[in-house]
């Protein structure tokens, strides 16, 4: 038994088994990187709507 800030934090084996944990865990971190995902592009976009906007003809041509 664990004791940490006056509370008891295990108790019991628990229910659930190390491969389910291992696979919640994955779930959960996937939606997570989508979410993370989601803002970087957001982000990106913002600063791309903010570059100066350059002609059709703007090329580097010498």
């Amino acid at each position: 038994q664990i004791i940490a800030l006056q509370r008891k934090l295990l108790e019991g084996k628990g229910s659930v088994s190390h491969q389910e944990a291992i696979e919640k865990a994955e779930r959960e971190f996937n939606i997570y990187r989508q979410r993370e995902m989601a803002q970087l592009e957001s982000d990106f976009d913002k600063m791309v709507k903010r570059l100066p906007k350059r002609g059709h003809n703007s090329s580097n041509k010498e």
